[in-house]
């Protein structure tokens, strides 16, 4: 029993890490459900959920087919969760969206492409390789993927500049109690981005991706700290 859960503390750790996401999201949400800014942080976090999971099973699974899939919807929910983050800064700290109804839709429907796009040989055609352990050790990649990388990085990049401004505006003690969540986000996707993408492709070592959902974890802790001490969103 007890090697059993050493040998699975991966598992563990990753599970619980993707729980405690879950459980903030509905946290904020629920402190005021018809607000958008709440419902595009739930959305986030759980994006940000299902990301984590399939991050770390295209990873562990050793049927090559079930990999890919899971390769594949872990870039899907990508798209997701940085468009939500983009909603999310749109709508802080109003509650509602203040943007044009067509640039909305726009972003709705560029979201939805390129994430059917992930699913698709055009983003990754097939597995390039397999690693001795018989996992995935890259894959061939599309005309599609630069689609796939202007859109979730501007969307990164955007709704953080966004937030960070919009938190400018706000007295001394919310912007230091918001700063928290920003300085969480700005860790979390640092860390996932270099785990994900900077080493596996300039050293080829995809050993550390199977973590990726652990490295939320700046962002639920400092999100959680700024909740029950300083009282964001209001909970």
């Amino acid at each position: 029993m007890i090697n059993s859960i050493l040998l699975n503390w991966d598992l563990l750790i990753v599970g619980a890490i993707v729980i405690l996401t879950v459980i903030l999201g509905f946290v904020v949400f629920l402190e005021n459900s018809h607000s958008k800014m709440h419902q595009s942080f739930l959305y986030f976090t759980l994006f940000t959920a299902l990301w984590g999971i399939f991050n770390y099973a295209n990873n562990r699974v050793d049927d090559v087919a079930f990999a890919f899939l899971f390769l594949r919807l872990t870039i899907f929910f990508v798209c997701w969760q940085t468009a939500s983050l983009l909603f999310f800064s749109l709508t802080f700290p109003d509650k509602e969206l203040t943007i044009p109804r067509y640039l909305r839709i726009g972003l709705m429907s560029l979201t939805l492409v390129v994430s059917i796009l992930t699913l698709t040989p055009l983003v990754f055609v097939k597995v390039g390789a397999i690693s001795a352990s018989g996992h995935i050790e890259y894959a061939v990649l599309g005309p599609a993927m630069p689609l796939f990388g202007i859109m979730t990085i501007g969307f990164l990049i955007t709704g953080s500049i966004i937030l960070i401004r919009r938190i400018r505006r706000l007295d001394l003690e919310q912007r230091q109690a918001y700063h928290l969540i920003v300085y969480g986000l700005i860790i979390m996707f640092v860390l996932i981005v270099t785990s994900n993408f900077l080493i596996p492709v300039l050293l080829y070592d995809i050993s550390f991706t199977p973590f990726g959902a652990i490295f939320v974890f700046p962002f639920i802790g400092l999100t959680g700290f700024a909740i029950i001490k300083k009282k964001v969103f209001n909970v």
